[in-house]
């Protein structure tokens, strides 16, 4: 067996095919794959569209001076006109 290696009940060739003890490939541990890493792309994506959504959130907050909800008035450098 130096071509191939046991790997959970399945001997995995050189080649990477997943493959049942009789040399046929196993379609179901490549569907558990394909979905396991369809979710982990799904979670990444969300995660990343969490933080872009957080961090607009923080600059808008941080333009309008943390004032929504209170005065209503933008924060600006100019002075107050008596």
């Amino acid at each position: 067996m130096s071509w191939e290696m046991k790997l959970h009940g399945h001997v995995r060739a050189v080649e990477g095919a997943l493959r049942h003890p009789d040399g046929s490939p196993d379609i179901a541990a490549y569907g558990r794959i394909a979905h396991r890493e369809r979710d982990a792309a799904v979670v990444a994506a969300v995660q990343d569209t969490a933080r872009s959504l957080r961090a607009m959130w923080s600059s808008i907050w941080r333009v309008l001076g943390g004032s929504l909800g209170r005065s209503g008035r933008i924060r600006s450098n100019a002075p107050l006109r008596g």
